[in-house]
């Protein structure tokens, strides 16, 4: 039988083992710290792609409550840059404009209803996220 020498050189099964575990382990925790920043990066992709068209699209709604001069519930979608949008309206007051002053019959005359104050809600789709809105809006009659 031979004698090992005092000193070996080399490493254990053992201690290849347990680094091969700390090796996988790292590369696993990487591997998830990436996906979920990919992930991250996608969702917030959606959600400035779906903020940046906000405007446009309350632009447009805007344009159409005032311009239909209407006194009953609109609705309306449409496709802004790959995003899609669907509306409806409902008429929450009318309002006549203000008293005023008449100097030819000297009293107060009361304006004519040709204020409409709207409440608007909005749903925004882009890929699998969606956003509602509500908000509301004025329109008036000439």
């Amino acid at each position: 039988m031979q004698k090992l020498p005092a000193q070996t050189k080399g490493f254990t099964l053992v201690e290849i083992m347990v680094a091969s575990v700390i090796l996988f382990t790292a590369i696993t925790l990487l591997t998830f710290v990436y996906r979920t920043a990919v992930l991250s990066s996608g969702k917030a992709a959606n959600n400035v792609k779906i903020t940046s068209t906000v405007t446009m699209v309350m632009s447009n709604i805007q344009s159409h409550i005032r311009g239909a001069n209407a006194l009953k519930p609109l609705s309306g979608s449409g496709r802004i840059d790959g995003v899609e949008y669907h509306w409806q309206s409902s008429l929450l007051k009318q309002a006549p404009a203000p008293k005023r002053f008449d100097p030819d019959e000297g009293k107060w005359v009361a304006g004519v209803v040709r204020y409409y104050f709207w409440q608007v809600n909005l749903s925004l789709t882009y890929g699998s996220l969606v956003k509602d809105y509500h908000y509301n809006e004025v329109s008036w009659k000439s």
